[in-house]
C-alpha cells in the first residue's frame, strides 16, 4: 500500500607562520574546509604551532578531561540502551553528519577533536582547538543535559557548538558485538517489518485504519533525486523507513527540521504537516 517514486531536483589556504604570536594570531577558523581529510592535515600542522603558543588573546580554559558517561542515551534513536559498539559509532556518523546549526568546517574540526579526546590526548585536542579558532570557556568539552547545561564550545562568532556527552565518551554500559547479537538485532528488526506489513494487510479496504493517504517528499543524504513516500496519517515514520531503505539498499536515519524522527511516532505527532520535506540519512549498515 503506497509508493515511491524518484522525482529531479577552494579557497587557496593562507600561509602560516612557523612561530605563531600574539601578533599573528591563529588563522579563523573560516580557513578550514569541511572535508574532514584535509581539515585533519590542516589541523595538525596548526596544532603544532599552537601547542607552542604561550599566549592567547581569547579567553578560553583550560580543556579538561571528559566525564565518565554510566549510560547509553535514550530517545536518540530507535534501538534502547544498551549501544551495542557498532551502533555508537553509526550514532556518532549521523550526529555529525546531521548538524543543521553553525559552520561545517567548525563540525568537521570539532569531529577530529573528539577523537583526541578518546584517545586520551587532551593537549593535543587543546592545540587543535586553538588551530580551528574555536574556545571552551568552562573546560568542558561536551555540553551536558538537563536544567541547567553546562559545557559546550564556540567559534569566533560566539556560535555554540552543542556536542552531546556520549558523542566525545563511550558509555559505560556499552556492549561490544557479537555475531550473535547482530543476527538477534536483525531478527527483531524483521519482526518488527512484519508486524507493520501485517497491520497494512489487515487494514486494506478499510481506509480509516491507516487514515488518509498523505504524500511524503524525502530528500536523500547522497544527493540522489527526492523521493515520494505515499503513507497514511496513522501508520508511524517506521513504513517511510522501511521504503526509502528497500528503494536506495541502504540504513536510514529520517531527521525532521534537523531532528530524529522517531520511527515509532506517527509523523503528525512529530510535528510534520503536510508539504513539508523530510531529511534522510543514508549509511552503510
Amino acid at each position: 500500500m503506497g509508493c515511491c517514486n524518484s522525482t529531479p531536483t577552494s579557497t587557496p589556504q593562507p600561509t602560516l607562520p612557523s612561530h605563531p604570536s600574539s601578533t599573528h594570531p591563529l588563522p579563523s577558523s573560516a580557513a578550514l574546509p569541511s572535508d574532514p581529510t584535509i581539515t585533519a592535515t590542516l589541523l595538525a600542522s596548526r596544532a603544532a604551532g599552537a601547542s607552542n603558543n604561550t599566549s592567547s588573546t581569547r579567553p578560553n580554559a583550560a580543556l579538561r578531561a571528559p566525564s565518565p558517561v554510566s549510560r547509553s542515551p535514550k530517545n536518540v534513536s530507535n534501538r534502547p540502551p544498551p549501544w551495542t559498539r557498532s551502533h555508537l559509532a553509526r550514532e556518532r556518523e549521523v550526529f555529525f553528519e546531521t548538524r543543521v546549526t553553525g559552520r561545517p568546517e567548525v563540525w568537521s574540526a570539532l569531529r577530529l577533536i573528539c577523537e583526541e579526546l578518546r584517545r586520551g590526548d587532551v593537549a593535543q585536542a587543546q592545540a587543535m582547538m586553538s588551530a580551528a579558532g574555536v574556545t571552551c570557556p568552562s573546560g568542558r568539552f561536551a555540553r551536558s543535559r538537563g536544567r541547567n547545561p553546562r559545557g559546550g564550545v564556540y567559534d569566533e562568532r560566539g556560535a555554540l557548538y552543542d556536542v552531546h556527552e556520549w558523542v566525545v565518551v563511550d558509555p559505560g554500559d556499552l556492549v561490544e558485538d557479537t555475531t550473535e547479537m547482530a543476527g538477534e538485532g536483525k531478527n527483531l528488526e524483521d519482526e518488527d517489518e512484519e508486524e507493520e506489513d501485517g497491520r497494512e494487510e489487515k487494514g486494506k479496504g478499510r481506509a480509516e485504519s491507516v487514515g488518509e493517504e498523505v504524500l511524503v517528499r524525502v530528500r536523500l543524504s547522497d544527493g540522489s533525486p527526492d523521493l515520494e513516500v505515499l503513507v497514511g496519517e496513522k501508520q508511524t515514520a517506521g513504513v517511510i523507513v522501511r521504503r526509502v531503505r528497500e528503494k536506495m539498499g541502504r540504513g536510514v536515519r529520517l531527521l525532521y527540521l534537523g531532528k530524529p524522527v522517531e520511527e515509532n511516532k506517527t509523523l503528525g505527532e512529530c510535528g510534520w504537516r503536510s508539504g513539508q520535506m523530510l531529511n534522510a540519512f543514508l549509511f552503510n549498515e
